[in-house]
């Protein structure tokens, strides 16, 4: 036969006790352990902040259950953000999962997201696995919130830098944190508020996008680019 186990104060050992008929309870010589809930906590981040260009994550796990002794006894899932592309120096789009420490009281587990192209609310799940027979796993999950946000668009590179008052110069113009896109309609650009004659998308990725600009023709001196 089955039963469901009772509610319990405090983690430990319960002795197991059968009545028949209604007649005297008698302990058969078995246990059953109750174990503290396990809880995590994710806003931890190594280097200060989660965005779109760099997010490592810290995971801590108070109590976590008593079989899992590693990675091989946990899968840890994200879900949310993205699109994502490859991590610089890797040949994988996928969050890279590592063991930071494990004791009987607490598990430490670092989450490297990749790069992403856009800013967004994140759910990581951790499940057990390898659950004795009987356990029922859902109780063990533990899920955490993380934000990612996006970075603050900014020119890193102009090159030239001056332009003849009849304008025609092409400029490059490399830029961080913009939207990825290969239509240069998606882009607006102006020196002193006058728009550039031509626009082109040298090329557009996830951290940085490089355009190619003519200068109008105008009044010599400074311009705002």
């Amino acid at each position: 036969f089955s039963a469901a186990a009772a509610p319990r104060g405090a983690p430990g050992d319960a002795e197991l006790s059968v009545s028949c008929g209604g007649g005297a309870a008698r302990y058969l010589g078995a246990t059953l352990a109750y174990v503290e809930q396990p809880s995590v906590e994710g806003d931890v981040f190594e280097d200060g902040s989660c965005t779109t260009f760099s997010c490592l994550l810290l995971l801590r796990v108070s109590s976590p259950p008593p079989w899992v002794t590693g990675l091989e006894n946990m899968n840890v899932a994200v879900a949310g953000g993205g699109p994502y592309t490859n991590h610089r120096g890797y040949d994988t789009a996928d969050p890279i999962v590592s063991l930071v420490g494990i004791t009987p009281l607490t598990m430490s587990v670092r989450v490297r997201m990749p790069p992403a192209s856009s800013a967004g609310n994140l759910t990581v799940t951790l499940t057990p696995k390898g659950a004795p027979q009987g356990v029922n796993v859902s109780a063990f999950t533990l899920s955490v919130s993380v934000r990612m946000t996006g970075v603050a668009p900014k020119i890193t590179k102009v090159s030239p830098r001056t332009s003849p008052a009849a304008g025609g110069a092409q400029v490059q113009v490399v830029v961080k944190g913009l939207p990825q896109s290969s239509s240069p309609s998606d882009y607006s650009v102006t020196f002193g508020g006058e728009a550039a004659s031509t626009v082109t998308v040298l090329y557009s990725g996830v951290f940085e996008t490089a355009l190619q600009a003519t200068t109008p023709a105008r009044e010599g001196g400074l311009a705002a680019l």
